[in-house]
């Protein structure tokens, strides 16, 4: 068999069992229905809450940088989107700052004047009936790339920002070549019910969007903002497209994110959420 078409069938069997199943694998390939009703765009799922109007800091300090993440969970009425491909979603801006003053790096809101924005982006999430949170899309601008095949013309109208929309993608469109086009899926961010083993695609765009998770184990956590938590969920996230590029991301019930190690480059990189604030 041409090696051309085995990889069309093995790509048409991965893509069928994502949207045509409605059991979860215990230790192995997660499937998923994707059930969803008018609630979707409420994230509740205790392992990842998102509540309305909540803004969630988080500290990245480097060697020679400090990198402040604001993530911004966005009321329904200022999204900038409501739905993707058919389903309610919740908006979430998320946006990525160096401090330029890393002496006083301390993710502090009130004190950003010497922060400079390189990326930001709004995501596009959904929670179906089940509790599982889906991954529905971004639009992303970053100033700070070295190379980028899509340029935006001038300030992007949806972002405010001019940059690279490489990252950008959505479920169910290709946002490049401005049509539908069924065979860019939506994927899982969270599980309702998350086993050890289990593994999921986090996005499908052959090519361009193939982010992979897997869930490790669950383990007790020194956290920065919550203190000693007990029996988190530990995942590993990973970029097939881009060998190399590995995050182990530690969740704890009823909190959600709290701590990011990243692997890439041979260097450890640990990120902390080091703030919540409610609206």
């Amino acid at each position: 068999m041409d090696f051309s078409i085995k990889k069309v069938l093995l790509t048409v069997a991965v893509l069928m069992t994502i949207v045509s199943s409605n059991l979860v694998a215990k230790g192995g390939y997660v499937e998923l229905p994707g059930d969803f009703d008018d609630s979707s765009n409420n994230i509740t799922n205790p392992w990842w809450p998102q509540p309305s109007g909540q803004t969630q800091v988080f500290l990245e300090e480097a060697d020679d940088e400090c990198v402040v993440g604001v993530v911004q969970v966005i009321a329904t009425a200022n999204q900038s989107r409501a739905t993707v491909d058919g389903i309610k979603v919740r908006e979430i801006w998320d946006r990525e700052y160096i401090d330029n003053s890393p002496e006083s790096c301390d993710g502090n809101l009130g004190d950003n004047g010497d922060w400079e924005l390189t990326e930001s982006t709004f995501d596009w999430y959904a929670e179906d009936i089940h509790g599982n949170v889906w991954y529905y899309g971004e639009r992303s601008v970053a100033t700070d790339h070295d190379e980028c095949d899509h340029e935006t013309d001038g300030v992007d109208p949806v972002i405010g920002l001019e940059g690279c929309l490489d990252g950008s993608w959505e479920a169910g469109y290709d946002i490049w070549e401005e049509q539908p086009d069924e065979d860019i899926l939506a994927g899982i961010i969270m599980l309702a019910s998350p086993e050890k083993g289990q593994f999921y695609f986090q996005e499908y765009w052959e090519d361009e969007a193939t982010d992979m998770g897997k869930v490790l184990n669950f383990k007790d956590v020194e956290t920065a903002l919550f203190g000693d938590q007990q029996g988190c969920l530990v995942t590993k996230e990973w970029v097939p497209l881009e060998p190399g590029n590995v995050e182990h991301k530690y969740y704890c019930y009823g909190h959600g994110l709290v701590l990011v190690e990243g692997n890439a480059g041979g260097k450890t990189v640990w990120t902390d959420l080091v703030n919540v604030i409610d609206p």
